[in-house]
């Protein structure tokens, strides 16, 4: 075992390679150059942390300054944590700990009100104050049984985009979607470059992506579905899946306008999609909805609030009152405290107060339901938040209900 004094430090550009190879290393993977370099354009350098036993390093973590739209259709800045691992060598001594917290005290120094990840292990993050606050679900569909309910009325059309332009239209798509949905986040530049330069890792075995783009009656784009193909002929019968990645629309008619492209795809015996909404919509848009198998379903983006008034202040709730919250924060200390959110109309306020506090919770129970994805309701029958106030819970889950569940498309 090597010793020496564990230390921490943000890298240079001409150190990535080292830092890429520790990340990929903790996973146990052995990653191509050319996956290497696919991911370089979306690191901050300033904002990478590594740390480093004696001379080597050992673990590594970066944070992307993103954006997240939240109840209400507003953005409050993310700070997105991502190349998070620890050489296997390494594990157990606090390196992890220390990276997160240097981290997270840096975002809060930077004014984010909010972090995010997707986490490899869903028993690692709750100590540092994350929680689910999305999740998504794994749905499979047999076409030949995949009949319509209802005919579509849409006046426009569906055309596979050509390589050369999904660079600049596929951003621009996203970008109005991304402002539409709770939990969403923006995708910096670097992050399309990154994507879309579809590494090997990135495809499971499946082909390289392939994008249908949506067009309103007048020739504008307005939605498109990513998708990748897995062969398979039997006895001379093609038995091909599709393999959905992402599904982006400016209203319903053009979601629902994509899904049903893909559902009729000629040599295509399954549509799947391992990262599909919680709550999607298209098995109601099925003649026998139980064609539409669902897999599995589990958490998506992990959320962390580091300032409560600011978070809370932010979004939208439903209809009015005064809450008053009590949230303790274990890891960084400086979210926790005692708010009254006051609700009126469309506005809202949020600061520190003395006055008795009718809900106690762990910053992560409120980071889980900031969103409107759990009612503090289903919190407090797990243990996670008490009620101090008769009728507080039914208030809180008033408050922050929303239509629909957030949802977050960007893994990163």
């Amino acid at each position: 075992m090597e010793h020496g004094a564990l230390t921490t430090r943000a890298i240079a550009p001409e150190e990535y390679e080292d830092f890429a190879r520790v990340g990929y290393t903790a996973f146990l993977e052995h990653p191509s150059a050319e996956e290497m370099e696919a991911d370089r354009p979306f690191m901050e350098f300033n904002r990478t942390r590594a740390g480093f036993i004696g001379e080597r390093m050992a673990g590594t973590s970066a944070v992307l300054s993103l954006q997240m739209t939240i109840p209400g259709g507003t953005r409050l800045p993310l700070a997105g944590v991502t190349w998070i691992g620890v050489r296997p060598e390494f594990t157990r001594r606090g390196i992890l700990s220390r990276l997160m917290k240097e981290q997270l005290l840096d975002a809060v120094e930077h004014g984010e009100a909010l972090a995010g990840l997707w986490a490899s292990e869903s028993r690692i993050y709750g100590r540092f104050g994350f929680a689910p606050a999305t999740h998504i679900m794994g749905l499979r569909v047999e076409t030949r049984d995949a009949h319509p309910l209802q005919p579509l009325r849409d006046t426009g059309r569906v055309r596979l985009a050509e390589k050369a332009e999904v660079t600049e239209l596929l951003p621009r798509l996203y970008e109005r979607h991304g402002r539409q949905l709770p939990g969403e986040v923006s995708r910096p530049r670097g992050f399309w470059t990154a994507w879309l330069a579809d590494v090997e890792r990135h495809r499971g075995g499946a082909s390289r992506l392939f994008h249908a783009v949506h067009e309103d009656q007048a020739g504008e784009a307005d939605g498109y579905v990513s998708f990748r193909m897995v062969y398979e002929e039997t006895s001379g019968l093609a038995n091909n899946e599709v393999k959905l990645v992402e599904l982006v629309g400016a209203h319903a008619t053009v979601r629902r306008a994509l899904w049903r492209f893909c559902l009729g795809l000629d040599l295509v015996r399954v549509v799947s999609w391992d990262t599909a909404p919680a709550d999607f919509a298209y098995r109601w848009d099925l003649a026998d909805p139980r064609r539409l198998v669902v897999n599995d379903l589990h958490d998506g983006l992990w959320l962390r609030i580091l300032s409560i008034p600011a978070a809370l202040a932010g979004r939208r709730y439903q209809g009015g009152g005064e809450l008053v919250l009590e949230a303790s924060d274990h890891f960084l200390g400086s979210a926790g405290g005692r708010f009254l959110l006051a609700c009126h109309g469309s506005a809202a306020a949020c600061t520190r107060t003395r006055r008795r506090p009718m809900l106690h919770m762990d910053v992560a129970a409120l980071s889980a339901a900031y969103l409107g994805g759990v009612s503090f309701t289903t919190l407090a029958e797990a243990g996670w938040v008490e009620e101090r106030v008769p009728g507080a819970l039914d208030l809180a889950d008033t408050l922050f209900s929303t239509p629909r569940p957030p949802y977050c498309t960007t893994l990163f």
